[in-house]
């Protein structure tokens, strides 16, 4: 073990100071309701065949089940997993960030900084910053810190397989496509999300970070696997600050060149909602009318359309959780029109739970 990694056996953890989003997981088990078969009169001879007479056996009726989320939630500085157990994340931080890998959960600590809680309920200590891009196969984290963005491979016993490059001031990680990093730049002043930004994109094995930035692109999305070309939205016009953005395929490998761009209706350029999904085939992305888009990346066309206003997260490559502008919980499925309700669900600050999105995990 690395000598800046500590190890904690996890407590009573606190819940932050911030409150965001929040998200109460219930269930409503399965009810299956089936008629009796009515009997024939005694004494009607049994050779006598069913089909000379209506039957009376009612059919079976079944109520749909409505499937609770199928993630993990956390909970009043808790963990509740989706295998029954409860374990502290002790040490959580204002902006109660939690994040699911093979390797564990991380999670923002009250000092800034990035945690693991670790399968068997300890906490190690990563030394990150808050900020930290996770790979889409979870197995490997980059951030930034000093100058230089770091990658290394993220296993229970920490981090290791560090390697380093130098960028440019103002340059963070921002996301992966497959084994190469996703790098951001303000060229502007800067308030949030994608704004005035540029991006480009690194890759470790092939020696320090040489600058050919992309800019227009707002916002770039991820992680993406090994095999997927990169994704993001472009402007539709622009003369518009705002307003309507195209679908774009990016380069991905030599730089965030777009390579091409489809218009689907109803997408933002700018958004800050949008979701890939986890083998990113799928996009999810905040429409301009209270709907989600969906969307096949590899395809460049629309697979359907949520009614909800917020996507929260993929449960796995069809399935999104979201929430719709009356504060429900709904699940939208690619391919399907509506969403089905998840019942008995509260989102509201003073639940203080959240669904944890899992990155690399099946």
């Amino acid at each position: 073990m690395n000598n800046d990694q500590q190890v904690h056996t996890s407590g009573a953890g606190g819940a932050g100071s911030r409150r965001r989003r929040a998200v109460l997981v219930a269930a409503v088990a399965a009810l299956l309701a089936a008629g009796a078969a009515a009997c024939g009169t005694p004494d009607r001879p049994a050779a006598v065949p069913a089909t000379d007479r209506p039957s009376t056996a009612a059919s079976p009726v079944a109520t749909p089940t409505v499937q609770p989320p199928r993630l993990d939630v956390r909970k009043f500085g808790q963990l509740h997993t989706t295998d029954g157990r409860t374990l502290p994340l002790t040490g959580i931080g204002g902006s109660e960030r939690v994040t699911r890998t093979p390797a564990g959960w991380l999670f923002a600590g009250t000092k800034g900084d990035t945690l693991l809680l670790r399968p068997d309920g300890t906490v190690l200590e990563l030394h990150l910053p808050e900020e930290v891009a996770v790979s889409a196969d979870g197995q490997s984290v980059a951030w930034t810190a000093a100058g230089k963005v770091t990658v290394a491979r993220l296993t229970t016993g920490g981090l290791r397989d560090r390697v380093s490059t130098p960028v440019p001031a103002k340059t963070r990680a921002v996301t992966w496509i497959g084994h190469r990093v996703v790098l951001a730049q303000a060229y502007a002043p800067w308030c949030c999300g994608s704004d005035h930004l540029q991006h480009d994109v690194w890759d470790p094995a092939k020696g320090p970070f040489v600058a050919r930035w992309t800019r227009g692109i707002a916002p770039v999305y991820g992680p993406l696997p090994d095999g997927a070309a990169g994704a993001g939205l472009v402007q539709k016009n622009s003369k518009e600050e705002f307003g309507a953005g195209c679908l774009a395929r990016l380069d991905g490998v030599r730089d965030m060149s777009v390579t091409k761009r489809t218009c689907l209706p109803g997408l933002t350029w700018t958004s800050n909602w949008g979701l890939s999904s986890p083998t990113g085939r799928h996009l999810a992305e905040a429409g301009d009318d209270e709907s989600i888009v969906l969307a096949d990346l590899a395809g460049h066309k629309m697979v359907g359309n949520c009614p909800a206003s917020q996507p929260l997260a993929w449960e796995d490559d069809t399935n999104l959780l979201a929430e719709t502008a009356e504060g429900k919980l709904v699940r939208c499925t690619v391919g399907k029109s509506g969403a089905d309700a998840v019942p008995d669900v509260v989102l509201d600050a003073a639940s203080d739970q959240a669904l944890v999105p899992r990155i690399g995990v099946v």
